[in-house]
């Protein structure tokens, strides 16, 4: 599969080259033809280019003869591969939404949920509904979310509100981002070695409880 790589440029340390030589590396590893704009020339559509290819106040893809001509090699392509912080650069926005459009397979880094990610949240939740538990209030509106959820179960976005609302009860409730990710990923380890009935004996529609005779925790 021909693979155009997209991600932030402008504004990152040396335009971010080794994030997409890294991402150029692992595709091309897999088997894919990878373009890596870092490596298009561009057009001269508007006059000159600047003296370099990021030179300029802005950077990269504040040039339009580079724009263009990245969007160019880009619609070769079969799929786009974005980078983490894609959708904090205006032209690897522009470069997803001109990919959908033409229906390339889009393809993302898998950057998982870390800690700096969950700060992130917490930041934008203090700012945005204010400091405090908000316990009752968190609550509502997980209940609400959850409604939104029966009424429409193959919504991923209402599974992620979810999502972002037990993070956001967890922090409030004085927990710190690497503890939340610890105690995810410690009860994962957990429910993996407990003993669950044969889930095809059990109703769809009802919780699937681990025996406790087994477990030696007191709280599940």
């Amino acid at each position: 599969m021909r693979v155009y790589i997209g991600g932030p440029i402008a504004g990152k340390p040396f335009a971010n080259i080794d994030a997409f030589k890294a991402a150029e590396n692992r595709l091309s590893k897999d088997g894919h033809d990878v373009i890596n704009p870092h490596n298009v020339t561009p057009h001269q559509h508007d006059g000159p280019c600047p003296d370099g290819p990021w030179a300029g106040e802005g950077g990269y893809h504040n040039a339009p003869c580079y724009m263009r001509s990245d969007l160019a090699a880009m619609l070769t392509c079969d799929a786009i591969y974005l980078l983490a912080g894609w959708e904090l650069s205006t032209g690897a926005r522009t470069e997803f939404e001109a990919a959908r459009a033409a229906g390339l397979t889009i393809l993302y880094e898998s950057s998982g949920i870390d800690v700096a990610h969950l700060e992130r949240q917490r930041a934008f939740s203090r700012a945005a509904f204010g400091p405090g538990k908000r316990t009752l209030g968190v609550l509502d509106h997980i209940r609400k979310e959850l409604a939104e959820i029966e009424a429409n179960p193959d919504d991923l976005g209402e599974w992620v509100d979810v999502i972002i609302l037990a993070f956001d009860g967890a922090w409030r409730a004085g927990w710190e981002p690497d503890e939340i990710i610890n105690a995810v990923k410690a009860k994962q380890a957990r429910n993996e070695q407990r003993t669950w009935p044969d889930w095809r004996t059990m109703s769809e529609d009802k919780a699937i409880e681990h025996d406790r005779t087994t477990d030696d925790e007191v709280a599940s």
